[in-house]
């Protein structure tokens, strides 16, 4: 089993001294380029792997690295940012890796969304509506964005929201609940995601329609993630029982869209798990954490049981997405 080695304590001296230097010259949170601190190639990748990958990292949540990794080259390419980031979705023409900025408000702590080339690092905010978006996650013809949005910073009213990279023209849903997060693509015309912790909502973002498909979690039980499966048909959930800091174990569950049918693929103790993204059968994309502090992302065969880590074991990690 391979994973990617960011802390070699030779690589982790140069990377801060870059770190220093473009933080120098580039007025920190205001930073329009990512620095590239490092490429190279990953071998003895598990057969049947395929397509990009892209995720994020940080080993102090003050800065972080956006990732990108092709599965059939085993070439990544890793850019440095000089502030904190929400997750990390790969797509469109142009190759960009979208994730959000965390910035500190006189409120509370907001999200700006941006883009990253992976052709010279540069970083393009876009124009944004509400105080606060963040978790973005391109449609799978890599023309839309769908993120969540506060109009203010502190906890208030809360949107899905939807915006054309190119021309910028934007939709939003206001949420009937709660709290609403971690959005997914199902298809090009509808949106699944979680609110008030244990529910996952479908929308369809042309008649805005929506419907519960989900309220599985129960008492003690809350989702941590959602991933739609490319058949159109079920999804997975990812569940924990018991609070972050003290988990008393996870489910990952695949559920219908069209009678909630559900059933377990993968339970695990004293751990968290956050579904993140599937493309290949019974392969997904998953966040794995024992106590909160640390974290790590990795690929997880359903059928075999092998896992496959592509971010560094100790770091915080996740947000990844997955295109062919």
């Amino acid at each position: 089993m391979g994973s990617m080695n960011w802390c070699s304590q030779k690589w982790m001296g140069v990377k801060f001294f870059l770190l220093f230097f473009v933080l120098l010259f580039s007025g920190c949170s205001d930073s329009d380029v990512g620095l590239l601190v490092e490429e190279g190639i990953i071998e003895d990748f598990p057969e049947g792997l395929f397509g990009d990958v892209a995720f994020w990292q940080s080993e102090d949540m003050k800065t972080s690295e956006l990732v990108f990794l092709n599965m059939e080259s085993g070439e990544y390419s890793a850019f440095i940012l000089p502030f904190p980031v929400t997750n990390a979705s790969l797509g469109g023409a142009d190759k960009k890796i979208y994730s959000a900025r965390i910035v500190p408000d006189g409120e509370g702590v907001a999200a700006k969304i941006f883009g990253l080339s992976l052709v010279d690092g540069e970083v393009d905010e876009l124009a944004a509506k509400y105080p606060s978006e963040g978790l973005p996650r391109l449609s799978p013809d890599g023309e839309w964005l769908v993120f969540h949005a506060r109009h203010k910073v502190e906890r208030a009213r809360l949107f899905v929201g939807v915006v054309n990279v190119e021309t910028g023209e934007r939709t939003s849903f206001e949420c009937g609940y709660d709290r609403c997060f971690d959005a997914k693509w199902v298809d090009d015309g509808r949106v699944i995601y979680i609110a008030d912790n244990d529910k996952a909502v479908l929308l369809d973002v042309k008649s805005r329609d929506e419907v519960v498909v989900y309220r599985g979690a129960g008492k003690d039980w809350r989702i941590t993630g959602l991933a739609p499966r490319g058949n159109g048909e079920t999804f997975y959930v990812s569940r924990v029982r018991g609070g972050f800091r003290h988990p008393q174990g996870s489910v990952i569950s695949e559920i219908s869209f069209d009678d909630s049918a559900e059933v377990v693929v993968l339970e695990t103790k004293d751990e968290i798990l956050e579904v993140e993204d599937t493309d290949i059968e019974n392969t997904v994309l998953l966040t794995r954490s024992v106590d909160g502090a640390s974290q790590f992302s990795a690929f997880y065969n359903l059928d075999s049981g092998s896992q496959f880590v592509i971010s560094g074991e100790g770091k915080f990690s996740g947000g990844a997405s997955w295109v062919e």
